[in-house]
């Protein structure tokens, strides 16, 4: 094994991808509880005339909303220190992971500090942190590239650069759609709707896409 601390580190952040795939799952669905029981309240005008069957509907959204939210902050968290122990394992034989681990970092601070800030400015920082992700995502793909070629792997080399494009295309399309959302109105906002899910559907074949070449890179490097 030539990189035995990228393929640690690489085996670790592949881990964490499969960690924070669930704990996004379990979200959506504490998410789906809460909506479920904002549906039942919002029926009844008087809690006292709320039926058997509204109770326990009500309960059953708390309890999911509590359960799953719980459980998904959990493997979040778990995704967070294996992503940390994973690039921090990783810089050690290539230095673009170095950079990704900086990022890391850059994303909490922004996130912490737009979250104590109100308005225009808040947002712009908590935006800044979405970037940070991606800067991220890019420096962990680039890491992986330049170990693919001084293996001699073409075929993982040449998929990283594929993912990239897909990212930066997703990534452009967010913005226009962002930029006409705000200039415009009416159909304006409707085009830009159409843009924001294109995006999405981009960024989430490119997340599978992602943790597939997590995966091949973790056998290139064994």
């Amino acid at each position: 094994m030539k990189f035995p601390n990228a393929f640690d580190g690489v085996k670790k952040l592949f881990l964490s991808e499969i960690f924070q795939l669930i704990g996004t799952g379990l979200m959506l669905i504490a998410a789906f509880s809460a909506l479920g029981t904002a549906a039942v309240a919002s029926t009844v005008e008087n809690a006292n005339e709320m039926t058997n069957a509204q109770a326990a509907g009500v309960l059953g959204g708390v309890a999911g909303l509590a359960i799953f939210g719980f459980i998904g902050l959990a493997f979040a968290l778990v995704a967070f220190i294996l992503q940390i122990l994973g690039l921090n394992r990783a810089r050690q034989d290539e230095p673009a992971f170095k950079t990704a681990f900086i990022f890391v970092f850059v994303g909490i601070a922004c996130s912490l500090i737009g979250s104590f800030v109100p308005g225009t400015f808040g947002a712009i920082i908590r935006a800044l942190s979405q970037l940070a992700g991606l800067v991220v995502t890019i420096f962990i793909i680039k890491g992986i590239m330049n170990l693919a070629n001084q293996l001699g792997d073409e075929a993982v080399a040449s998929k990283g650069k594929t993912i990239l494009y897909l990212m930066a295309a997703a990534y452009i399309i967010a913005f226009i759609a962002s930029l006409i959302s705000v200039f415009t109105s009416g159909a304006g906002n409707n085009v830009a709707g159409i843009l924001g899910i294109v995006a999405y559907i981009i960024n989430v074949v490119t997340y599978i896409i992602f943790l597939v070449y997590l995966n091949q890179a973790k056998k290139m490097l064994a």
